[in-house]
């Protein structure tokens, strides 16, 4: 009969054995980092436009710090979904980039028919504006 190896208990295992060196980077080439696509994230603040808008209309009006930072909030959100709905549209019409028509679609289905059709009123208008001044 053959005798029995002697066994090791798993402590006397992990001291016996000396721990590897890790090879150096030098001989491995390393992957170079893929940039993670990330959502724009809203740094910009309206709210210095707000009092100026305010002061159009009545120059004795004026809004607290609070009633600025819920008109900021409410604000980005709104475009935030204006976005993502006009983002869907061209997906659904398998476009490439995102024009006009998406956005004003996107405002008519998110917006109530009169306030929708001011917003688009007022943006026509600011279009036609802006291309008169260039």
């Amino acid at each position: 009969m053959a005798e029995p190896s002697p066994q090791r208990t798993c402590e006397e295992s992990v001291v016996s054995q000396e721990p590897k060196k890790a090879p150096s980077p030098s001989w491995r080439r390393v992957a170079p980092r893929r940039a993670c696509r990330r959502l724009p994230t809203w740094d910009l603040s309206l709210a210095p436009y707000f009092s100026r808008i305010l002061r159009r209309q009545n120059e004795n009006l004026s809004l607290s710090r609070e009633a600025k930072s819920l008109l900021d909030t409410l604000l980005k959100e709104l475009l935030e979904h204006i976005l993502n709905e006009a983002a869907q549209l061209v997906r659904e019409k398998q476009g490439v980039a995102l024009s006009v028509l998406e956005i004003q679609s996107a405002v008519r289905r998110l917006l109530p028919r009169e306030l929708g059709l001011s917003v688009d009123m007022q943006a026509i208008n600011a279009l036609l504006e802006h291309s008169s001044h260039s």
